[in-house]
């Protein structure tokens, strides 16, 4: 694979698969441009690129705000140019259940979609000119198999595939590709960074395999070179996908019952420490 000196832009690039990716894209001769609002972080994943001989700038911002995201947005066009390849990656992952869920975890939860809106959106007017370009969209499987203890991320994520299925239909006729990634549990630092969130992952889901971060950023920048519409990671994830087709109930059953329950919430909430 070679992406002779393409620019891709990631947002979300300060840790985890965001800054797998970038390293990724840019073995393969692409410019990296790494967004996120962590500026330290984002430092040195572009200080740890550049020591490999890579290219890559930085850009601190909150791709929740509208106008931080053209601000930032204006900036790159003037110093770099028009992204080739932008993949949404940014957004928070707490999984709670919805009556412990707050306005502020909602908002939080839905920057996943409103970051991959703003940022695609500030850049597509260039894009559609061009008429040439591949936006990639970051997403979770669990829209499709829905588990316990996790509501408002679930809808954030099936928001984030609707978007995907709706900007694939607005670039019809157009050469510019989409690429939704619908990925389940693979090792990175979302876990540290979403304390509490690991213990909810259904146990039958393990049985697909849990791969490491660079595992699952290699077969990104690989679908993203192929210009696949649909990237399902780890592939044994179509399995489950098959036996929820044949028999929901089954499927349904294994992942509420091998969740985090009802009553993992309320020994949870005893075993709290009480506040004097």
């Amino acid at each position: 694979m070679d992406f002779n000196n393409k620019l891709v832009l990631i947002t979300g690039a300060s840790s985890g698969i965001g800054a797998a990716t970038a390293k990724e894209f840019a073995k393969h001769n692409a410019r990296v441009l790494l967004l996120a609002r962590r500026i330290e972080e984002l430092r040195k994943v572009a200080e740890e690129i550049q020591r490999e001989g890579g290219y890559a700038k930085y850009y601190p911002v909150n791709i929740a705000d509208y106008r931080s995201v053209e601000k930032t947005a204006n900036k790159i066009k003037k110093e770099v140019g028009i992204p080739d390849i932008i993949f949404n990656n940014g957004g928070s992952g707490i999984w709670k259940y919805i009556d412990e869920e707050t306005s502020e975890d909602i908002s939080k939860l839905m920057t996943l979609y409103f970051g991959a809106f703003f940022v695609t959106r500030v850049f597509l007017p260039d894009i559609l000119k061009r008429n040439t370009g591949h936006i990639v969209n970051m997403s979770s499987h669990v829209p499709v198999l829905p588990f316990p203890g996790a509501n408002g991320y679930i809808v954030a994520h099936a928001a984030m595939r609707g978007f995907t299925d709706a900007l694939r239909s607005d670039l019809y006729n157009t050469d510019i590709n989409v690429t939704l990634l619908s990925c389940a549990k693979f090792r990175s630092t979302f876990w540290a960074n979403n304390p509490g969130s690991e213990e909810r992952y259904p146990k039958v889901a393990l049985i697909l395999g849990v791969p490491p971060v660079e595992v699952v950023a290699r077969i990104i920048v690989k679908s993203t070179y192929k210009k696949k519409k649909v990237v399902t990671i780890p592939s044994l994830l179509k399995l489950a996908d098959l036996i929820n087709f044949i028999c929901p109930p089954l499927m349904r059953w294994l992942l509420y019952h091998t969740g985090f329950t009802r009553k993992d919430l309320i020994v949870k909430n005893q075993k709290k420490p009480i506040t004097p």
